[in-house]
């Protein structure tokens, strides 16, 4: 039998070294040889580094940033790409179809899950449809603060529409509060109702028909510059059945997660985000095999189902790791070194 190939490419790469690493060791487990390919607009991204390959992409919202990644993909050989960070999501949801039929497979859901999960109302409204808790939710149309009491009460949460990374983001206790936040907001906000609890987020891989081949909820123990640090990977039995009602409608592909507090009367679901999550590794590191089911997707097998297939409790805590790299390997490295006052060498 002929050896199987695939090359994969991971955009926005950014530091995302371990899950690159988990992809590599993904190919060893199901026999599949390839090289890893990384690419990012930054070429001291630490993950391009890790590579077998590394390539400095346009920035993500250039107009030639589809065209080089598809010729870039077609020259070597990629025939699988895993985008990393959310203002990917919707500029390869709009080619993975012409993609495709080039022969290269993005990690990346439908035009109209990827819409949904990237606006917080319509993600607040498509937990409403499918009978899954969440706090109230409503879109910020004016800066007074009287309709917002009204609607949502106190204390509540203002949030960028489309915004991601935790950032923008105003909790307000008092009317006074709201009150300052809305004249500093700019752009598409929701208010949202405050709430309170543990904050688990499950890592759910959807085949993009609706069905779902493994979930694993993990409870964040410590959050650092808005990813977890420090997380434990609890049982599946609070979120089961809400995870294969959520995917039902929204049809996810490949990895996506979605985050929740969960109180004494049950979880409050506030978030998706349609792609790997930062914590993932743990999820891995408790038996949860993404990486793989996603390989054998792109070699067109028909992978099994891991449903319930990981083990509880498992903690992870992070700490930094380091990439050096000489200067003259980068494309930019002598616009890195430069100052804004020159010394010639005969001064120095």
């Amino acid at each position: 039998m002929a050896e199987r190939n695939l090359n994969i490419l991971f955009t926005s790469a950014g530091r995302r070294v371990g899950l690159m690493e988990l992809f590599r060791a993904a190919l060893r487990s199901v026999g599949v040889s390839g090289r890893i390919f990384a690419g990012d607009a930054d070429s001291t991204a630490p993950t391009l580094h890790r590579a077998d390959q590394m390539v400095v992409l346009p920035p993500v919202a250039s107009t030639e940033y589809v065209d080089v990644l598809r010729t870039y993909c077609m020259e070597n050989d990629i025939g699988l790409v895993v985008p990393l960070i959310d203002p990917e999501l919707d500029v390869l949801a709009n080619v993975r179809e012409s993609l495709l039929r080039d022969g290269i497979m993005v990690m990346v859901s439908a035009k109209s899950a990827i819409e949904m999960v990237q606006d917080k109302l319509q993600t607040a409204q498509l937990f409403a449809a499918v009978g899954l808790p969440g706090p109230k939710t409503v879109a910020v149309t004016s800066r007074q603060a009287e309709p917002l009491l009204d609607q949502i009460g106190l204390p509540l949460v203002l949030k960028p529409r489309f915004g991601s990374s935790g950032k923008g983001i105003f909790v307000c206790s008092t009317p006074s509060a709201v009150e300052r936040a809305l004249r500093e907001i700019e752009g598409m906000y929701i208010a949202q109702q405050f709430v309170d609890g543990n904050e688990v987020t499950t890592d759910v891989f959807g085949d993009g028909t609706g069905d779902v081949l493994s979930l694993v909820p993990r409870k964040r123990l410590k959050v650092r510059g808005g990813e977890v640090e420090r997380g434990i990977t609890v049982s599946d039995s609070l979120f089961r059945e809400h995870m294969l009602r959520l995917a039902r409608t929204l049809k996810p592909f490949g990895a996506i997660n979605v985050q929740c507090f969960v109180s004494t009367e049950g979880p409050m679901y506030t978030e998706i985000n349609g792609r790997f999550g930062g914590g993932y590794p743990l999820a891995h590191a408790a038996g949860a095999r993404f990486p793989e089911l996603i390989i054998q997707m792109a070699l067109g097998d028909s992978p099994s189902s891991l449903l319930g297939e990981y083990d509880r409790g498992i903690v992870m805590s992070r700490y930094d790791e380091a990439v050096y790299v000489n200067a003259a390997q980068l494309p930019n490295g002598d616009q890195l070194m430069e100052l804004p006052f020159a010394v010639s060498e005969e001064q120095a």
